[in-house]
């Protein structure tokens, strides 16, 4: 079963968004970012955080170049 961070490290590549950046746009501390990529845990109410900002970075990259 895939964890959160593997997760949105998964749905961060495919959409060309740096996880990290992503942690730090979401308001989550980076030191969840480490801390999570190094036990792979995390709650539901943060991951979802990180996604939604994985999607608005995304979504910004997509109007500038379009």
């Amino acid at each position: 079963m895939e964890t959160y961070f593997e997760t949105l490290q998964a749905v961060a590549d495919k959409l060309e968004v740096d996880l990290r950046t992503a942690f730090s746009v979401s308001g989550v501390p980076i030191s969840t970012f480490y801390r999570s990529a190094q036990r792979n845990d995390m709650r539901h109410k943060t991951a979802m955080k990180v996604l939604n900002a994985i999607k608005n970075i995304h979504a910004s990259k997509e109007s500038c170049a379009g």
